[in-house]
């Protein structure tokens, strides 16, 4: 009935109400209506409203600049990459900053006590100042050509999209060096990597994963590790390639944070041979009736054993990244398979606000999504634990509101660091 009356009446829960407030317009002559069966109050003058809300956001867009050579205001519920890309905009990003060799250390440190829970408040303060460094700051070059998009979220909250630079100003800013031109391929290349969010440990576990996973695959694929080993060993391959390391090698495919690693003992490395003479059941004192016992047991145990060795001696990135690519292909190797992340041996080791990106990403959420403030308010070693339960917790991604494509999305994720 109230809908029949007040077609124009706005409710509660519309953004610009939630943005506006009932006191700011009230103060403005604005006129509500209350709902006779509950505490919802509408809105009667939407033009008011309209008025009210784009004032507001201007206002508040101008008062919360941080210097920005421009600002935008867009009456939207969202400012993504279409946006961006449908405006002509470019984009720079935060100088990331850089840890000296001690603050590196101190950061490891600090994180893994924070994974422990035992890091006091001086520790966790100290964390986060080191997080900050990491993440960075827009320099006064950017902020001299970029600008700022302002919008408010469905649920009334004001965003910011911040280091936009405009069509027209596109050429300058490559001139100064804060973006490449897209058409000078070889400017692009030349350019220095940015550097990595990653830690120099984690990386290398992260490759110790991906080895054991390829390593894990071969295991079913005798023939392929037959013919890599063929190819390896002969002239087609060119005389100075190695497909496997057959010192035999003990390349690192355990990480030291094995949380979460489903690690086949068959690729496990036997001890080094110092090591085995230490120990009776390790050593061969009668060669030739231990191989006739070995022959004995017939072609699948051998091969068996030809595919168990040769597979634990594969090195990481043999012999080139993309023979390494095809090998993880073929073979139908998955980090996924063997690997998952957690708390320990992944969340935990990341910034604070890498997981809270990932999160949202993760979820196709917006900034102002309740789900996002609420993982955002978290301590960093709370929001690592939200995140292994998001990786592994049916109960709480259904909580979360998971979608089957969202939890597929999850179930098939891995960094990006490798």
């Amino acid at each position: 009935v109230r809908r029949w009356l007040q077609p124009e009446a706005v409710g509660p829960s519309d953004r610009r109400v939630r943005f506006v407030g009932e006191d700011g317009y009230l103060a403005a002559g604005g006129r509500l209506t209350r709902d006779l069966f509950s505490d919802a109050v509408f809105f009667e003058d939407a033009g008011l409203l309209d008025r009210l809300f784009a004032e507001k956001l201007e206002g508040e867009a101008h008062q919360q600049n941080p210097g920005w050579a421009w600002i935008e205001t867009v009456d939207d519920t969202h400012f993504g990459y279409d946006a961006i890309r449908g405006g002509g905009f470019e984009r720079v990003y935060r100088v990331e900053g850089e840890l000296s060799g001690d603050e590196a250390a101190e950061y490891d440190e600090l994180a893994d006590l924070a994974n422990a829970e035992a890091l006091d408040e001086d520790g966790e303060a100290r964390l986060a100042a080191l997080e900050a460094k990491m993440e960075g700051d827009y320099n006064a070059e950017q902020k001299a050509l970029a600008g700022a998009a302002f919008y408010v979220s469905y649920d009334g909250a004001l965003q910011c999209v911040e280091g936009l630079i405009r069509a027209e100003d596109v050429p300058a800013a490559v001139e100064a060096g804060l973006l490449q031109p897209r058409q000078d391929v070889s400017s692009a290349t030349d350019a220095p990597a940015p550097k990595s969010l990653y830690s120099g440990a984690l990386v290398e576990d992260m490759k110790a994963v991906r080895l054991a996973a390829i390593q894990t695959a071969l295991l079913d694929r005798p023939d392929m590790v037959l013919d890599l080993l063929a190819f390896g060993l002969s002239l087609a391959s060119g005389a100075t390639t190695t497909v496997f390391d057959l010192q035999p090698g003990r390349p690192m495919n355990r990480p030291k944070e094995t949380d979460g690693l489903t690690f086949a003992e068959r690729l496990a490395h036997p001890p080094a041979s110092h090591e085995a003479w230490s120990r009776p059941d390790l050593r061969c004192d009668d060669p030739v009736a231990a191989f006739r016992a070995f022959a004995a047991q017939g072609k699948k145990a051998r091969n068996a054993a030809i595919t168990e060795g040769i597979a634990r001696t594969l090195p990481y990135g043999a012999t080139s990244a993309d023979f390494f690519a095809m090998i993880e292909t073929d073979s139908g190797a998955s980090i996924r398979k063997v690997w998952t992340p957690t708390a320990v041996n992944f969340f935990g080791r990341m910034s604070g606000a890498w997981l809270d990106n990932l999160f949202a990403n993760l979820l196709d959420a917006e900034p102002g999504d309740i789900r996002v403030k609420g993982f955002r308010d978290k301590k960093k070693k709370e929001k690592a634990e939200a995140m292994e339960r998001l990786f592994s917790d049916a109960a709480y991604q259904a909580a979360s509101g998971v979608t089957s494509e969202q939890n597929a999305r999850i179930a098939a994720w891995i960094p990006d660091c490798i």
